[in-house]
């Protein structure tokens, strides 16, 4: 995830540098950590790793910029020698959580408590618990006490209303276990980095910017009004299948925010779990490690022939890896295909239409569509383009985070209603008809 940002007036200017920063381990505060990367006018490479693997990752230095977190969560030794703090940026009130119906106190029973916390994680505890059992995330914490599997935890009480209005479990908030004085840390070998971190963070306090962040965008409304059961999805990245994924959401009845978000961005969205449904795509596709850890699929609800297409009369072979080496590919930037390590050169394009005006200006040797995009944006009858070999054909699928699992079997039954009925084929043909691409008036 890379921020392109205009430096903070009067402090010096890394708009020619990009730095390496951990994605903060709250959903809600990773929201607050990019508003001050932007206001300290940083360009960062967003870093998702594993709470433990990413303390270990700032201590030797291959991510210098991590948020959000207290000193005394962060005293190992080798920590303390490479680390510096940020002023403070917000006061996080850090709850104690138990199975609904089963709260104690928790200083007084500790030894009698099974303490659930993510790997990695620290607190300064009043008492110890007689049981701490580690998990990799927030969600599997909440799962734990929710399930029985252990007594208590102790979470910030942002996440823990987003994720409980996400999915909701019978859990409720205890005392308050101390206020987390958070800041963002900095290794030392970038204490430049400070003075612009600061004055973002004063800036942004001052105007009560960070209080309005964690309360602003439609997943925080999520919950409340117009938006109760309104899901952050993303947005296809084409016109048919963008129609077939309407109509699913609305058989299943699920309302939704679509996200329109370049490929890349999407995906690294839907990893943190900022986006909880997306489509349409094939888990050969999405074999990222951060995907494959929070992604479930759905029922196949169209058959996709991926094609090659190249400009009118200039086709290439592309049987053999040797071919498809010599050749500059087109593709839309974020998108994963499962032979692109033979290909020549990789053309990025901002979106699919933008990967035909860079073949048709001959700035690519070909580039990759799916069919029904060929037929929506380019058509039988093109001037410009011809159609080549196809690729593959793969099941297109709904991607469900694993925030909201529990929605897969209404989207399965929604998706078998609507392909029963002939809705999907019939919306195919709709779009076809509709199509206004700029690439069709190129026919005589």
């Amino acid at each position: 995830m890379a921020f392109c940002l205009v430096s903070a007036v009067g402090l010096p200017s890394f708009a020619n540098e990009e730095v390496k920063a951990g994605q903060s381990d709250s959903i809600e505060f990773d929201r607050v950590w990019s508003a001050i990367l932007t206001e300290a006018g940083l360009e960062a490479e967003i870093i998702s790793a594993p709470h433990e693997r990413k303390r270990e990752m700032f201590i030797k230095g291959d991510i210098v910029l991590d948020c959000c977190a207290i000193p005394e969560w962060r005293q190992r030794p080798e920590e303390q020698a490479t680390q510096l703090f940020s002023d403070v940026f917000f006061q996080s009130a850090e709850h104690y959580v138990f199975r609904r119906g089963h709260a104690v106190d928790p200083v007084e029973n500790a030894a009698k408590l099974r303490f659930v916390k993510v790997k990695g994680f620290v607190y300064d505890l009043k008492a110890q618990f007689g049981t701490v059992i580690e998990v990799h995330d927030i969600e599997e914490v909440l799962d734990h006490v929710a399930s029985g599997e252990a007594d208590i935890a102790i979470v910030n009480r942002q996440d823990y209303e987003r994720r409980l209005r996400l999915k909701p479990r019978p859990l409720e908030l205890g005392p308050v276990h101390t206020v987390a004085d958070l800041r963002v840390r900095v290794h030392k070998s970038r204490a430049d980095l400070l003075p612009a971190l600061n004055e973002a963070i004063a800036t942004l306090r001052t105007k009560g910017r960070i209080a309005d962040i964690l309360k602003e965008t439609d997943a925080e409304k999520a919950g409340r009004g117009e938006y109760v059961g309104v899901l952050m999805v993303g947005r296809s990245d084409t016109m048919g299948t963008q129609r077939m994924w309407r109509e699913i959401l609305a058989e299943t009845g699920v309302k939704a925010v679509f996200v329109n978000a370049p490929q890349a961005r999407k995906r690294r969205m839907f990893a943190s779990g900022r986006i909880l449904l997306d489509c349409c795509a094939a888990p050969i596709w999405r074999t990222r490690d951060e995907e494959v850890a929070v992604q479930s699929w759905s029922d196949v609800f169209y058959t996709s022939r991926e094609i090659w297409v190249f400009r009118k009369g200039e086709t290439f072979p592309v049987a053999t890896a040797e071919d498809r080496e010599k050749l500059r590919v087109a593709a839309v930037q974020g998108f994963d295909f499962h032979d692109q390590e033979s290909f020549g050169i990789r053309v990025p394009g901002q979106d699919i239409d933008d990967t035909l005006r860079l073949l048709a200006a001959g700035r690519a040797d070909a580039a990759i569509l799916g069919a029904l995009d060929y037929d929506v944006r380019i058509g039988a009858n093109s001037t410009l383009f011809e159609q080549g070999p196809v690729r593959v054909e793969v099941g297109l699928s709904v991607r469900a985070h694993k925030n909201v699992v529990h929605l897969l079997p209404q989207i399965n039954a929604a998706i078998a209603r609507l392909r029963e009925s002939g809705r999907i084929k019939e919306i195919i043909r709709e779009v076809a008809a509709e199509s206004g691409s700029p690439f069709k008036k190129q026919v005589p």
